[in-house]
């Protein structure tokens, strides 16, 4: 498996003291918690594997934006990243976020937010730019992926620490 440049850079600072590099990405990577909202269960359920194998602890499976407000406003989990399809029956991608900033589910502890798309509207797309939303397109590569979520929650750790 090669490093993404997010995960080399994190774990060189371990390693030096002493951890072996498995050991490193473990405990950058201890507690992720990533929730995902797709409806093409074939893609949800592969995302979600990649991204366990990949050392996000829990990935929490949701088929459309309703399920994923249910999630938030729960507030069982402390959820680092919110990675979301943007077009979902019952409650598109950037209505789930739409909502999910309204109702204050976002707040300077919330989650990170990615959006993936194989296509969309204008609409959507320039909700997207102006909420400065990450877009994965799909289809996306392993280390695409992977680089994206783990880059969101070294900002959400590091957005958190500063306060």
């Amino acid at each position: 498996m090669a490093l993404t440049t997010f995960q080399s850079l994190a774990v060189v600072p371990l390693v030096q003291k002493g951890y072996s590099v498995k050991d490193a990405k473990r405990e950058q990577n201890e507690g992720i918690v990533v929730l995902l909202a797709e409806d093409e269960g074939f893609l949800r359920r592969s995302v979600a594997r990649i991204l366990k194998r990949h050392g996000v602890c829990t990935v929490i499976e949701v088929k459309n934006g309703l399920e994923g407000l249910k999630v938030l406003r729960s507030g069982d989990l402390e959820i680092d990243v919110v990675l979301s399809d943007v077009c979902m029956p019952e409650l598109s991608g950037c209505d789930f976020h739409r909502i999910a900033t309204k109702e204050g589910l976002l707040g300077p502890n919330g989650p990170e937010w990615i959006q993936m798309s194989g296509g969309m509207s204008e609409v959507d797309r320039s909700y997207l730019h102006q909420a400065c939303i990450l877009l994965l397109e799909k289809p996306m590569g392993f280390d695409e992926l992977l680089q994206a979520v783990f880059e969101a929650v070294a900002r959400r750790r590091k957005r958190i620490s500063e306060k």
